[in-house]
């Protein structure tokens, strides 16, 4: 494989490519990072077995922060290389490399939307049943992103409302790819709410969709069907 898990010094994973010559994701929990192992293939082309991620996970978390700064290193030296070639080219000296950032390359912003007086109940905040349908919204949005086939929801995760959400905030729907299935999509939903006259936005709820692909068949009833298909 190309590709390999190191735990980060905060306990969490990261997914170093070769390929790529640089970090893929960050800030994975192990559940996480199983899942996202679990969607990949190995150098034939199989996918991996549970066994073989755990075996991963628990090689990283033996190697420790001495494995993290192997591929810090890596990715230094790269980027340095890079920029010495350039300069090379047009007889400029190179500059320093720049610090790595910890980001999350692979969130998305689905929806993001100003919420409106028809979505507040009794109490004056936004109702949680009118997220609840906007969380679905989103994570579907994402889910077929990878697939040709229409989707319908299986499962949603239990949900905890940090903050409440009132009329006017700006609220932000973020998605992340976490596995796909052999006919199943599983979609991770963040939301944030901005807030007037409040400059960093506040976290709201945070849940995982499972998706599944399908199509009518001859009865018109549905039917699942392979994601890939």
């Amino acid at each position: 494989m190309n590709w390999c898990i190191v735990r980060q010094p905060n306990g969490l994973y990261a997914r170093y490519s070769d390929a790529v010559g640089d970090f893929t994701c960050f800030n994975k929990t192990r559940e996480e990072a199983t899942n996202l192992c679990l969607s990949y293939r190995d150098g034939t082309g199989a996918t991996l077995t549970p066994e073989v991620v755990q075996t991963m996970l628990d090689g990283a978390d033996q190697c420790g922060l001495e494995g993290w700064q192997v591929q810090v290193d890596n990715v230094r030296k790269r980027k340095g290389a890079e920029r010495a070639g350039d300069a090379a080219r047009i007889g400029a000296v190179p500059p320093s490399p720049p610090e790595l950032r910890v980001v999350e390359p692979d969130r998305h912003i689905a929806i993001r939307r100003i919420l409106m007086p028809r979505d507040q109940n009794h109490h004056g905040v936004v109702f949680g049943g009118a997220l609840l349908a906007e969380i679905d919204l989103a994570g579907a949005v994402e889910a077929r992103q990878h697939t040709r086939h229409d989707v319908v929801t299986r499962f949603m995760n239990g949900i905890e409302f940090k903050q409440p959400v009132s009329i006017g905030d700006v609220v932000t729907f973020y998605t992340t790819l976490v596995k796909i299935g052999n006919t199943s999509i599983t979609v991770k939903v963040e939301i944030e709410a901005s807030r007037n006259g409040e400059e960093a936005p506040v976290a709201v709820t945070c849940t995982e969709i499972v998706y599944v692909t399908v199509q009518k068949n001859a009865e018109g009833n549905l039917q699942k069907v392979p994601v890939r298909g």
